[in-house]
């Protein structure tokens, strides 16, 4: 995943331009999105500088997992324009999917032994 990250990191550096030298940061200064219902951490292509931000959505799709009465788009779509346009906003979404990527997932995964643990 951490792979992933630092490319789309050059590719997106690539094509607005930005100089290269700054893609050859190390790994460990990108933000990531913590682990979460045992799903391991999720590397993000943004820097330190945007941890708030990340952060802020991940609590975000937090508060909408323990469940929140608001459509999953209205959430997202309210909460995200408390952010500046462009990377503040991208980063929020971030940390928002990426939060309920984990947890869809740890619970798919948590769905699935379940059934094979009944069907053996």
């Amino acid at each position: 995943m951490d792979d992933a990250a630092v490319l789309y990191d050059k590719a997106f550096r690539n094509l607005t331009g930005i100089p290269a030298q700054s893609v050859h940061q190390q790994i460990h200064e990108y933000v990531s999105v913590p682990s979460a219902e045992g799903s391991p951490a999720i590397q993000t292509p943004w820097g330190d500088e945007f941890a708030p931000v990340i952060k802020a959505g991940v609590r975000c799709a937090e508060a909408w997992l323990e469940g929140s009465s608001l459509p999953l788009w209205w959430a997202l779509s309210q909460n995200r324009k408390r952010h500046r346009q462009g990377d503040p906003q991208e980063a929020f979404e971030a940390g928002f999917l990426l939060r309920l990527q984990q947890t869809l997932i740890m619970r798919r995964e948590a769905v699935t032994s379940q059934s094979t643990r009944f069907d053996a």
